[in-house]
């Protein structure tokens, strides 16, 4: 069995990056961003994909973005669901999306799906009583019953988020010193605790984190899949 992966993160996080740096590829481009893809679906269909796909001698498949070719599904299941019938169309993405995911594993390869990010934040009050701000990041995928996110998080092997650093700086605005955050260079990957075969809807800075570069990521990639293979969790 191989690794499905789901990276997730803010528009310039380098998920793209990374993912172009894996080596042996079948690159599927859902957005019409990456010229160099080996295919480019812009409109849903199941049996270009599954051909693609089983007809590709690489070793590893990108699906650069798994929520682009999601609203692809959703757009197609409009498109056939009689009178756009609300529940029936979302019972179509759902088994659209699963049938996917099901093709993918039974072609044993190494999976990795990127998908843009969702960030929710609360104040909440610590054990001392002190306020603190809580971050929580998600991929931007639908959830609920049938939900895309809700399919994933049972399928992936690992589901981490890319960040990139950021650092508080102390700036003059209007003649005041204000602080405000500059992103850096750095790059951050983080998973859960427990991401190897169990993945969660929430990732939480603060679980395992590691420094990414491209680099990095085709090593990390490389290690989950001896690690699979050796018959042990698929952490990092």
């Amino acid at each position: 069995m191989k690794p499905i992966i789901l990276i997730y993160g803010e528009p310039g996080a380098g998920k793209t990056t990374c993912a172009k740096a894996l080596e042996d590829v079948f690159y599927i481009d859902t957005e019409g961003r990456v010229p160099t893809a080996d295919i480019t679906i812009l409109q849903y269909s199941k049996k270009t994909i599954t051909e693609a796909v089983k007809n590709s001698n690489k070793k590893r498949i990108v699906i650069d973005s798994i929520d682009a070719l999601a609203r692809h599904i959703e757009s197609y299941a409009k498109s056939v669901s009689p009178n756009n019938n609300f529940g029936e169309r979302y019972v179509l993405r759902s088994d659209e999306m699963n049938d996917l995911i099901y093709m993918l594993r039974a072609v044993d390869k190494t999976v990795v799906m990127t998908a843009n990010i969702a960030r929710d934040e609360s104040t909440e009050l610590n054990e001392n009583g002190e306020v603190y701000k809580r971050i929580t990041y998600s991929p931007a995928l639908s959830t609920g019953k049938t939900g895309v996110l809700t399919i994933l998080e049972k399928q992936c092997d690992v589901i981490g988020v890319l960040l990139r650093e950021k650092i508080l700086k102390s700036v003059r605005v209007d003649g005041q010193i204000r602080t405000v955050e500059k992103k850096t260079q750095k790059r951050i990957y983080t998973t859960s605790e427990d991401s190897g075969m169990l993945v969660t809807k929430d990732v939480l800075l603060g679980g395992v984190e590691m420094e990414m570069t491209p680099e990095k990521f085709s090593e990390y990639v490389k290690q989950l899949e001896d690690t699979i293979n050796n018959g042990g969790k698929a952490n990092a």
